[in-house]
């Protein structure tokens, strides 16, 4: 045999013994913490709910959370999260006689465009008297930005009953919309919008006073909104779930005009309702996305069937219409691969027109659960090339008796999936959790572009 040839076979060789292994999409990001998944020791104090993870400008994750503690009352909490390390913790504990910190919902947040955190929460004064508070951090320093309302953060306590904080995104103006609701007198609940200035003040080209409540459906029951996007126009939406019947709630999302008002060009009269049609009573959308490539939008939630619940997307056209190029009918319900019950809480757009979803993934009705993450092909498929036949569950089993993990959150850093959510311990306290995961195509599908803000809704 030739020399030449005999080089060339033993380099080919060479050259496929050295091939690293391509990660397939879904796998654990071995790159973060080891092994694509970390979790938070039981040094740290309290129990967590986590509202938030973010790609940080400086390409740092950041968990945002509500902290209970036994010893005081509680903190909205916020840390950065790197591949291998956690730098110091920042507990911002609202002045002014708080009570406590409202932790169902958890706290969340979001980046401006100058790159300044902005962290809203519901805190308690007093007894039962809940009240929405916002504050801005001079990101990556734990320190209150004396620019925003005088001393760096602003609480909102509008009229004597509740105010609940439940989301919160900016525009490129820097101006602030946190959404949740409001409770009222007479027991009913509405949805609640607010609009800060970049100061911190409530701005008053919204709504004639920064704020609003809306009975999304005219029924004078219980509306909720769980979740805020403002859109390429600069158009806020907001989406949660209202109450159309005794015990029957159907998602919701609203489109509102820069000024406030319902935006007539969104379903007609500014409000889309979807009933996923299971025949169950619970119709949810805990998290609202918007596709910067084709305007449409995503609604993730879950929707009840008899003896189990389903996780839920609703996708809607520019103008509030079920998109039927998404499984036909714009709806999908579907169970995580291997759970008895899933629902979701967290839902994005990739570069692609993919949706990549997070949520829970429950054996049994109210047994174990797990992370969960799913892909959705842009015509509603799961997306067999994501993990087994399109989910990806996660556990951490750490409690030593009934697991019970729960992911509430996601984002993208450098086009990867990060989720976020809180662990059971042994203790039985919840800690925050973070798992990333691989994406084959992360310079294909538009994301690993060096900035964040690249692919923010308004940009």
């Amino acid at each position: 045999m030739p020399i030449l040839l005999v080089t060339r076979l033993l380099l080919g060789v060479l050259l496929a013994q050295a091939a690293p292994l391509v990660a397939a999409d879904g796998d654990l990001d071995t790159d973060f913490w080891g092994d694509g998944k970390m979790s938070y020791s039981s040094v740290y104090d309290g129990t967590f709910r986590v509202g938030s993870v973010l790609a940080a400008p400086d390409d740092r994750l950041v968990v945002v959370a509500a902290r209970q503690r036994v010893s005081d009352p509680g903190a909205l909490f916020w840390q950065r999260v790197g591949a291998t390390t956690l730098s110091t913790i920042c507990n911002f504990e609202p002045p002014g006689g708080a009570t406590g910190v409202w932790d169902v919902y958890g706290a969340v947040g979001t980046f401006d465009v100058a790159g300044r955190l902005l962290i809203a929460g519901t805190v308690e004064y007093g007894a039962g008297n809940l009240v929405a508070v916002v504050a801005r951090f001079l990101y990556p320093n734990c320190t209150l930005d004396t620019a925003f309302d005088g001393d760096g953060y602003a609480t909102f306590d509008l009229t004597p009953e509740d105010e609940i904080a439940t989301a919160i995104d900016t525009d490129i103006a820097a101006r602030v919309y946190v959404v949740g609701a409001k409770g009222l007198a007479d027991a009913d609940q509405e949805m609640l919008v607010m609009r800060l200035q970049s100061d911190g003040d409530l701005d008053p080209t919204f709504s004639g006073n920064g704020w609003l409540t809306l009975d999304s459906l005219g029924l004078a029951r219980q509306d909720q909104a769980m979740a805020v996007t403002v859109q390429a126009d600069h158009k806020p939406v907001v989406a949660g779930y209202a109450n159309v019947a005794t015990g029957n709630f159907d998602a919701v999302a609203v489109r509102f005009t820069l000024t406030g008002a319902l935006d007539p060009t969104f379903s007609g009269d500014g409000v889309a309702s979807v009933d996923f049609d299971l025949g169950g009573l619970y119709d949810t959308a805990y998290e609202v996305a918007f596709d910067f490539g084709s305007g449409r939008l995503a609604l993730g939630g879950s929707a009840d069937a008899p003896g189990t619940r389903r996780a839920s997307v609703a996708v809607l056209t520019s103008s509030g219409a079920l998109d039927t190029g998404f499984s036909g009918d714009g709806k999908s319900t579907f169970l995580v691969e291997g759970s008895d019950q899933s629902a979701l809480s967290g839902v994005v757009f990739d570069g692609l027109g993919r949706l990549v979803a997070t949520g829970i993934a429950y054996d049994g009705v109210s047994g174990p659960a797990d992370f969960a993450i799913v892909r959705l092909a842009p015509n509603g498929a799961l997306d067999s090339n994501f993990g087994p036949n399109g989910s990806v569950t996660v556990p951490f089993d750490l409690s030593g008796s009934t697991f019970h993990d729960q992911a509430t959150a996601i984002a993208f850093q450098s086009g990867r999936p990060v989720v976020g959510g809180q662990v059971r311990h042994s203790d039985d306290r919840f800690r925050p959790a973070l798992v990333r995961l691989e994406t084959a195509l992360v310079f294909a599908d538009g994301f690993d572009t060096g900035s964040t803000l690249a692919w923010r809704s308004w940009y």
